[in-house]
């Protein structure tokens, strides 16, 4: 058992002991390329120095605030395009990169529980921004920010609606995921190594039990041939609590994947790029993305999830 637990511990350190910096071989969109204006900030978190921006469309008058939290990869960046949309339809976008993440502070990720240290802190800066007050709060995002924004549910943070695309519901299920899922026995002690690491990792809090505690209205979205965040072990825990009670509004988009953001085409092009090691950062810099091609927006969800959040 301690054999087996050591090694454990070492998996999950190798897996996150790096920082999310992206590669020099991806492009990435401005804001202002995307007719939107970006505002930076920043704010501590534990001891690092976490970077952050504002995103609206100039002279609107915001309707809420949304919270778009991004998954693994490039931090806010890989996802100015999905924040664009939200500003365009009258949303004041807050997002930010995580410890460890692009332009935050950081040795490294840490781990993915570790955004449960971050939101405390963000969510007390949120508390005293001048531009933030009297507005709704939501929160959105992806892959690892799916799992954010599920955390991001605490009543203390007063979040009233959430959208999750692709997200899992603890740390412990996705690395289990990528263990081949493991047996019970497995899953144990990889929660019992998050949980005793918590002060590093961030522990591995359940976004079931936080969805319970919680009068937020929820959105949970993905493909069913979502490869990445298998639906067996990291969501069916969703389906298994929720399902039937009207209490999360599931979206299961038939043939996508884990950008179900994304046209199917798109989607396809952007993981052939991938496919191709363009994500790594020893990535062949002549290898090309075409940035368009890559971003084609899904707009039936879009529709969806804007007319859940006007709700």
């Amino acid at each position: 058992m301690i054999i087996t637990y050591l090694i454990l511990g070492y998996l999950v350190r190798k897996a996150l002991s790096q920082r999310g910096d992206g590669s020099p071989a991806l492009p990435y969109w401005r804001a202002y390329q995307l007719g939107i204006e970006e505002e930076r900030f920043t704010f501590k978190s534990g001891k690092w120095n976490l970077s952050g921006s504002r995103y609206y469309v100039k002279g609107n008058k915001p309707k809420a605030l949304i919270c778009f939290f991004h998954g693994l990869g490039a931090g806010r960046n890989s996802y100015i395009y999905n924040i664009a949309k939200f500003a365009k339809e009258g949303y004041l976008v807050y997002s930010f990169d995580y410890t460890g993440c692009m332009l935050s502070e950081g040795k490294h990720m840490y781990g993915f529980g570790h955004t449960s240290i971050d939101l405390k802190y963000f969510f007390r800066f949120l508390d005293k921004d001048e531009k933030a007050q009297g507005l709704p709060r939501y929160s959105v995002g992806h892959s690892w920010g799916g799992y954010t924004s599920l955390l991001s549910l605490k009543p203390e943070y007063k979040v009233e609606k959430c959208v999750d695309m692709s997200g899992f519901t603890r740390p412990s299920t996705v690395m289990n995921a990528s263990l081949k899922k493991g047996n019970g026995f497995i899953r144990g002690l990889m929660h019992l190594y998050l949980s005793l690491h918590k002060n590093s990792t961030g522990g591995d809090e359940d976004g079931v039990k936080i969805i319970k505690k919680s009068s937020a209205k929820i959105m949970y979205v993905r493909g069913t041939k979502d490869n990445t965040v298998d639906g067996d072990i990291n969501t069916n825990p969703l389906r298994k609590e929720f399902g039937g009670t009207g209490r999360i509004e599931f979206v299961d988009l038939e043939g996508w994947g884990h950008q179900p953001f994304l046209t199917k085409e798109s989607e396809q092009y952007l993981n052939d790029c991938m496919d191709k090691g363009i994500i790594t950062l020893s990535a062949d810099k002549n290898l090309k993305m075409d940035l368009v091609k890559a971003c084609l927006p899904n707009e039936d969800l879009y529709k969806t999830v804007f007319d859940f959040l006007a709700k």
